[in-house]
């Protein structure tokens, strides 16, 4: 259910970046960053696999965001 929820937030902060509020993008940005976060911790996701996905979720914010 986190990878679920992960990937729900991931959508979400695409959706977002895509529009113009910049606020709300920031909060699903950081809460997307935070689900990773959470999952390293228990042992869901490996480390380098979180730091991957919130690098190319980065990039591709700013890539949609131009």
């Amino acid at each position: 259910s986190i990878k679920s929820s992960i990937k729900t937030a991931f959508k979400k902060v695409l959706e977002l970046a895509s529009g113009e509020d910049k606020d709300a993008l920031s909060a699903a940005l950081s809460k997307a960053y935070q689900l990773c976060d959470k999952a390293v911790s228990k042992g869901i996701l490996h480390k380098n696999t979180a730091a991957r996905k919130k690098s190319r979720l980065t990039l591709a914010v700013k890539k949609l965001a131009k």
